[in-house]
């Protein structure tokens, strides 16, 4: 509704503006009409009276001519007649000037200087006298403001009523071609505002206003097919992701196959070395219990790798929840460590507390944390070290920082720019996808952190992944 305020404010007062310069320009001309009415009128009236006093001094005498303009003068009370001498004395309603003029015949017209505005007319009357008579004629200008003020007041009431009329008029019109479609036009644009682009906005109007909720109801058009373009791109995206993540686990999984079986051969061996005594029937009593329990003891181990691998190979949905990250640390550096021993590399984890709870999905960190281990692995040489830290940091990412230091070969400015583009690796053919480093940087992405790298040539590489710490789990400061 302030639009329509303002509309109806500035048509006022422009209707104001436009009718007072009408009315004053009224009030100027009638009473001008009014003055030159007035002045024909005393002017024919005048000079009748003055002919009419003068036959009657020349018929009948001065005495008779002067009663006559008395009975005129009683029977028209508006006016003030009297019979005045022009002569060497001074008057003050004339100078010498309009004396000489009326003693010559001429009418003369005066102004009091008083603050009862009289005009005085003087009309000479040919008399058979020495002297110069005249008929003086005066009316205060009463009458003259009663009639101004009558046409003041009959323009202030037309321009009052002129005004209310508009100011009606335009608060109608405002409310229902400016205010209500002003109102629908906010509440759509609230409703956008809000997410919602369903019901379009119907203005029964060819305005501007109208053309308004017509590029409004197009913009939303737009904008939900955008909508739904997007959520199935994103759809699209998400299945593939979770795809490509799953074919980088596989091919991590068959990295470590190796390692593993190499695991397992020994349990294997002892297994099967205790299973034959048992079929030879070489073991008895208490020795032959010893051996049913390493045999259990042994498949136990077994099983508890093969199921490691087989829970990192699953593929699954992002699920966040609490998580101790120093466990799960400790678990994939257990599942890695076959392959480490395999080529002849050595595992430190330092961590800054014995247990720490964060809110994450513990398969992916799991599946970037392999990732970056086992880049680390292949990175270094023969009894070289990888070095995984976990350690609380401030500043501009504060969080906590999971950090795979190898004491490998490094990478140079224009490898590090682009070792996690997907598909680009430095390894032989055969040896790795280019997948895993940029599977892992989406990772913590989608986690609201942040991965980075730091390396030169001959002295390693650092690969640091900072996450926030959103959780409501206890934490646990490592031992001294």
């Amino acid at each position: 509704m302030r639009l329509t305020a303002k509309f109806i404010f500035v048509l006022v007062i422009g209707v104001i503006l436009v009718s007072g310069t009408s009315a004053w320009v009224r009030v100027h001309q009638e009473t001008r009409l009014f003055e030159a009415g007035i002045a024909r009128y005393g002017q024919v009236f005048g000079q009748a009276l003055a002919d009419a006093i003068a036959r009657t001094w020349k018929m009948e005498g001065e005495q008779m001519a002067i009663a006559s303009l008395e009975k005129i003068t009683d029977s028209i009370p508006e006016l003030d007649l009297r019979w005045v001498w022009i002569d060497g004395k001074k008057n003050r309603e004339l100078s010498a000037a309009e004396a000489e003029r009326i003693r010559n015949g001429q009418e003369v017209m005066t102004h009091s200087l008083d603050r009862d505005g009289i005009v005085y007319s003087y009309f000479p009357v040919g008399t058979s006298a020495d002297r110069t008579g005249a008929i003086r004629m005066s009316a205060a200008q009463q009458t003259h403001r009663e009639v101004v003020h009558t046409i003041l007041k009959i323009s202030l009431v037309a321009m009052l009523a002129m005004f209310l009329v508009i100011a009606t008029v335009a608060a109608v019109i405002g409310f229902f071609f400016v205010g209500r479609p002003a109102r629908a036009l906010v509440q759509k644009a609230n409703r956008v505002a809000g997410g919602d682009l369903s019901g379009p906005l119907v203005l029964n109007q060819r305005d501007e206003l109208g053309v308004i909720a017509q590029a409004m109801n197009s913009m939303c058009d737009s904008l939900a097919a955008e909508r739904d373009k997007v959520a199935a791109e994103s759809t699209a995206r998400i299945a593939a992701l979770e795809q490509l993540r799953h074919a980088d686990r596989l091919t991590t999984v068959g990295k470590l196959a190796s390692g593993i079986a190499h695991e397992l051969g020994t349990p294997l061996n002892v297994i099967i070395g205790r299973a034959t005594l048992a079929a030879r029937g070489e073991l008895h009593g208490e020795e032959a219990l010893d051996n049913a329990q390493v045999v259990v003891a042994e498949a136990k181990r077994m099983a508890q790798i093969i199921r490691q691998l087989l829970d990192f190979s699953r593929a699954s949905r992002s699920q966040k929840r609490d998580a101790d990250l120093v466990n799960l640390v400790t678990q994939t550096l257990k599942l890695l460590e076959p392959a480490a021993q395999k080529k002849q590399v050595s595992f430190k984890f330092e961590s800054d507390w014995q247990s720490t709870w964060v809110l994450l999905d513990e398969a992916q960190i799991q599946q970037a944390l392999t990732n970056l281990i086992v880049n680390a692995i292949h990175a270094t040489a023969q009894d070289g070290l990888v070095t995984t830290r976990l350690a609380n940091v401030s500043g501009e990412f504060a969080g906590i920082c999971l950090s795979v230091v190898d004491t490998g070969h490094g990478m140079d400015e224009a490898t590090m720019g682009r070792v996690f583009e997907p598909f680009f690796t430095t390894k032989d053919v055969g040896e790795g996808t280019g997948l895993g480093l940029s599977v892992a940087y989406g990772i913590v992405k989608e986690h609201g952190g942040v991965i980075d790298v730091s390396s030169s040539v001959g002295a390693g590489s650092t690969f640091s992944i900072y996450l926030p710490r959103q959780s409501g789990g206890a934490t646990t400061e490592a031992a001294a």
